[in-house]
C-alpha cells in the first residue's frame, strides 16, 4: 500500500507540473514566458542550457538569446 502511496505522489505532482507548464505555454509574449519561468523555476532556469530553455519555453533559440541581453 505504501508503494502505491507513493506512485500516487509523484503522479500528482507530475500533473501538477504539466498544467503549470500548460499555463506558461499560453502567455502569448514570448518574454513574459521566460520571465514567468525565470520566476516560477529559478533553480531549473540556471541547470539548463539556452538551448534546452528555447525548447521547454517553445522559443526559438535566437529569439531568446535577445529576449535575454
Amino acid at each position: 500500500i505504501n508503494m502505491y502511496r507513493m506512485l500516487l505522489e509523484i503522479y500528482e505532482e507530475a500533473v501538477v507540473e504539466g498544467a503549470g507548464r500548460e499555463i506558461m505555454l499560453r502567455i502569448k509574449n514570448a518574454t513574459d514566458r521566460y520571465n514567468y519561468f525565470l520566476v516560477e523555476y529559478p533553480d531549473l532556469a540556471r541547470k539548463l542550457t539556452i538551448e534546452q530553455q528555447a525548447q521547454y519555453l517553445q522559443i526559438d533559440r535566437r529569439y531568446l538569446y535577445k529576449i535575454i541581453k
